[in-house]
Order: structure tokens, then sequence, then C-alpha cells
């Protein structure tokens, strides 16, 4: 894989991330599960080619919550995009894209990541890469080498993902927006976007929709949605964006966690 994969070089980031360390190894988190907790995992690559690596058990979440909103920006996409970074596609052995409603397999696992890489080099997208549910991407990718295997975030945004996807499945479907019981959408002309995009990883679901007008969507909206999705009428930095339950509010507990809104709700960006 490319050496700058999940690697972030924002000096305001690497600072905070330095500042979350100290902190972690001066024992400041709590542990009192009932608050909510997380774990980090800390990765630094030196200037002499070394890394450094460190896990902190147990954090009381509250305190990391702006700086794991800021890696999860839209801004690192490609840093954290495991298709993209792939160095060398014709070592590939399997590719697969996983979402709520389903997984593809991609035969031509070489000319889909050659393809994708280009067609990743037009796509501007500054909506949040979603991880909510117990650490999993709304669309997840695979990329399987003989002796490797690497798992993480793609880009619903590019067209050759969206392609390969509808070749087997309705893209609604395969993203849970088709069967989605709560539908949203805002347009971000007046608003902060990256302001929005933060609250919406960190505050709660009734906070969030205390804080921002947003449109419910009746049944007959919901179903042209729907239509909309299918198309693949995405826009990964539109003016418009939807936000739809997700397949964990069926089992996340309000009562032993907090929730923030991306656990419950997945979001997109639509034209």
């Amino acid at each position: 894989m490319n050496e700058d994969y999940l690697y972030i070089d924002n000096g305001e980031v690497i600072a905070e991330a330095v500042q979350a360390h100290e902190e972690a190894m001066a024992g400041l988190a709590l542990k009192d599960i009932s608050q909510g907790y997380e774990w980090i995992e800390v990765s630094y690559r030196m200037k002499n080619g070394n890394y450094i690596n460190r896990r902190f058990d147990d954090l009381e979440r509250e305190p990391y919550k702006e700086i794991l909103g800021k890696v999860n920006s839209g801004e690192y996409a490609r840093n954290n995009d495991v298709f993209f970074n792939v160095e060398d596609p014709s070592k590939l052995l399997r590719i697969e894209i996983s979402a709520p409603g389903g997984t593809v397999t991609v035969e031509e696992a070489s000319s889909f990541i050659e393809e994708y890489q280009r067609a990743m080099l037009g796509v501007d997208e500054d909506i949040p890469a979603n991880i909510p549910n117990g650490g999993e991407p709304l669309l997840n990718g695979v990329a399987e080498f003989e002796q490797s295997y690497y798992s993480g975030q793609a880009s619903i945004y590019n067209p050759v993902l969206q392609k390969a996807i509808k070749g087997e499945e309705e893209l609604a479907e395969f993203l849970g927006v088709e069967g989605s019981e709560e539908m949203y959408t805002m347009t971000l002309d007046e608003v902060d976007r990256q302001k929005f995009f933060q609250d919406y990883q960190t505050l709660t679901p009734k906070q969030f929709t205390s804080k921002y007008e947003l449109k419910v969507l009746s049944d007959s909206q919901m179903a042209e949605i729907v239509k909309i999705v299918d198309e693949g009428k995405l826009d990964g930095r539109g003016q418009k964006v939807l936000i739809y339950s997700s397949v964990a509010e069926n089992w996340l507990d309000a009562e032993e966690i907090t929730i923030s809104m991306n656990q419950e709700f997945n979001i997109l960006g639509i034209e």
C-alpha cells in the first residue's frame, strides 16, 4: 500500500493527537463505562522513516470527540481510502465492497483499482467518511493480496465504484437508504459546513436535530429519494445532504452509552 495510507501531515491534527496521547499517558481519561468510552490508536511516522504505535483503551469519549471528528473529515478521504492507496494493482487477488445492504465482489480487481484511482482524482468531497457503527464505515472496501489483507473505507462518490455496485445491486438498497424508517434533508447554503459535519459526529440526535432545521421527509418524499440514490445522483461537496436512520439504531442502547448522531444516522451528499 502507499506509505501515505492512513497518515495525515496536518500540523494542527498532529498537535492534537500528541496532546491526546499525553493526556492518556497521564491518566486524565476516566474509565467509567456508563459515560461511554473509546480506545484510540496513534501511529506516528517519523522523519527518519521509523514508526511509533501506541494504543490506549477505556478512554472517556468526550475529550477526544473533536480530534476524531477532524480525522474523519472528508478532507482526508484520499488518505483513508483503501482502494485509492493500493500501490500495485497487478498484485491484487480480490476486491470486495460491502455496505448495510450487502456485499459485491469485483472480478477484475486490477483494472477496477486502476479506473477507481483515476476517477478519484476528479472526486471532490468534504462529507465525513462516516465511521459510526462500532468502527465500520458506511461503505467498506477490502483489498486482498497474496500475503496481506486491507479493509477500510472507500468513496461512494466515485463513479467507478457506483458502477460496480449497480452491476449487481440497487444502490439505495445496498446503502441502506431503501427501508430506512426516518429520513431528513438539509441544505447547507447558510451554515458552516465544517461545523455542521463536526456536530454530526459529536452531538446526540436530540442536540443535533434541535440545533439544525432538518426537513423531515414524508413517505412519498422518501420514495423519491430512493430513486435519486438509485440513479447515482450523489455529490460529495454539494449543498444538500440526506440523513437517514441506520441499521445500528436497532441495537445501540442509549441507556448504556451516549449516542452521537452519526451512530444512529448515516449521511450522503445528494444532488
